[in-house]
């Protein structure tokens, strides 16, 4: 998965309104929390549980993930937008009427 854009929101900070966000992913169809998973912990080697944070979403066309909305690892107020290989347009589609609904703007790290 690679990312493909931004959401951002003007003044910044705040930013984007992140209690709004969790509403969204919880009211929107093409979004889901992710599920918490098994993982190996890479530094003992022993397997553990990963616990997405409530501000993450996984994009989803019909239900299947095809891409992920998370808040910006930069800290800086921003949601950063996640695609599969082959599901650009989708995820960017999706991305574009979620920076409506949360009166912010997206920008694409390409030119469509």
């Amino acid at each position: 998965m690679a990312e493909i854009g931004i959401i951002t929101s003007d003044p910044n900070p705040p930013g984007i309104d992140l209690d709004r966000w969790r509403k969204i992913v919880t009211a929107n169809p093409c979004l889901r929390h992710p599920p918490m998973r098994t993982i190996v912990n890479p530094f003992t080697g022993t397997p553990t549980t990963h616990t997405p944070l409530d501000t993450d979403a996984e994009v989803l066309v019909g239900d299947v993930p095809v891409g992920a909305i998370t808040v910006s690892l930069a800290d800086d107020f921003e949601l950063s937008v996640w695609a599969a290989d082959g599901h650009h347009v989708d995820v960017e589609l999706i991305a574009v009427a979620i920076a409506q609904d949360l009166g912010a703007t997206y920008t694409p790290f390409h030119d469509l």
